[in-house]
């Protein structure tokens, strides 16, 4: 995994999610990544994420057929952020029910993950946290690769405007 990739990881995954969640919007902003670049990698971590547990779609239930955003699993949900290119407003809006409607944040899997590894929940800073910092990005990191998620080193999820993955 390129440093861009582990520095957008390590800032979405430990400085915010485990403290709030977050639209998935948000999530391509603030990087020096190229847009095409960080759009994947920020479909393809929210696609791990919701497949290996680690993350939850809000409101509950909507992930898997309910309420008016209702989607059918991480795939589904996945690809259909991959259909709308969250920089562009018109495909924004158009795809505002994947990009803007729900929200991201860490399961209670992923919780009790950072929990084994010394952190809590809203108190991952510090010097005296890094060493637990670091665990648990290696450790989501390893349950992404164990679903065949590799940020940043291919494409697993294809965009349709361009047929497969690159």
């Amino acid at each position: 995994m390129k440093q861009e990739v582990l520095d957008w990881l390590e800032h979405w995954l430990v400085d915010h999610l485990t403290c709030d969640s977050v639209a998935p919007s948000s999530l391509v902003t603030g990087t020096s990544l190229e847009e095409f670049e960080i759009r994947q990698v920020a479909v393809d971590f929210i696609y791990a994420g919701l497949a290996s547990g680690m993350l939850d779609l809000l409101p509950q239930g909507v992930l898997f057929g309910g309420g008016e955003l209702g989607f059918h699993g991480p795939l589904d949900y996945a690809q259909e952020l991959m259909k709308f290119n969250p920089f562009e407003f018109d495909e924004l809006l158009a795809g505002r029910a994947a990009w803007g409607g729900p929200q991201i944040a860490l399961s209670k899997a992923g919780r009790d993950l950072m929990e084994n590894v010394g952190l809590k929940f809203s108190e991952t800073y510090g010097e005296e946290k890094e060493e637990g910092r670091q665990r648990f990005l290696a450790e989501i990191i390893q349950r992404f690769e164990r679903i065949g998620v590799r940020l940043g080193d291919v494409s697993y999820i294809s965009d349709p405007h361009l047929g497969q993955g690159s």
